[in-house]
């Protein structure tokens, strides 16, 4: 499903507060900019320790032109803010998208809260592989052996 999104910095970058893109795969993209391995701008967010939230989200339901079409509008004139419920109590409408409510989203849609998940779901992961070396019928049984 093609999204287009804001991310509100939680604080400024020189003069950025925001950054905008574009994506088929929401959840990725987020997880990509939250460890450092999205755009090069969300890069150096993480280099740096700039936290961030999804500020807004729209969705477009027309061809890969027209959701970059829509991700125009916000960097080319810098209206970001315009658009970000964070930034205005009625924020304006994006032309050509749906707004979608943050809430809905079933994952984190912060920096903080994705990179404690993939902290966690990596934790996992490490205490399984332990376990399975462990278990590893490949590998001697000390109980056998006495």
């Amino acid at each position: 499903m093609p999204w287009v999104y804001i991310l509100h910095l939680e604080r400024p970058l020189a003069h950025a507060r925001h950054y905008s893109g574009c994506t088929a795969e929401l959840q990725n993209r987020l997880k990509a900019h939250a460890l450092g391995q999205g755009s090069a701008f969300t890069r150096h967010l993480a280099k740096i320790g700039i936290e961030w939230k999804l500020g807004a989200l729209f969705q477009v339901k027309e061809d890969l032109n027209t959701i970059r079409g829509v991700e125009r509008i916000l960097k080319d004139q810098h209206h970001a803010p315009d658009y970000c419920p964070l930034c205005r109590s009625r924020p304006a409408r994006l032309p050509g998208a749906t707004v979608v409510p943050v809430s809905a989203a079933p994952f984190p849609t912060d920096s903080r809260g994705i990179k404690e998940a993939a902290a966690s779901a990596s934790s996992i992961r490490n205490r399984k592989d332990s376990h399975e070396q462990l278990h590893d019928p490949g590998l001697p049984n000390l109980q056998d052996q006495q």
